[in-house]
């Protein structure tokens, strides 16, 4: 079995995928998984990794992201620490295909 992990980070590119995902996720040969980031963990932009949580693909992590912008300095720093968190996420997962 393959494993393969979407990471999203907002509703506009996890909306073009989901059905794409739940396909590969029916196919026996393939395990599924998501990993959580950016606008999709932000109340302001409407906390939507409720509607990842209610497709029933399962979410392997949340890798939160301040998303301030205040300057370019704030956004690179952000950047980064949401890009260890990825790194980690997928050295837990595993996973095969990272999409």
């Amino acid at each position: 079995m393959r494993r393969l992990c979407y990471v999203t980070g907002s509703r506009a590119d996890f909306g073009l995928i989901e059905a794409t995902l739940r396909r590969a996720q029916a196919d026996a040969r393939l395990q599924v998984s998501v990993c959580v980031t950016g606008q999709h963990l932000l109340t302001e932009f409407g906390d939507t990794v409720r509607d990842i949580e209610a497709s029933g693909l399962p979410i392997c992590a949340r890798v939160p992201v301040a998303l301030d912008g205040s300057t370019g300095a704030v956004m690179a720093r952000a950047i980064g620490r949401e890009l260890v968190g990825i790194v980690d996420a997928l050295d837990v997962e595993r996973p095969d295909i990272v999409m």
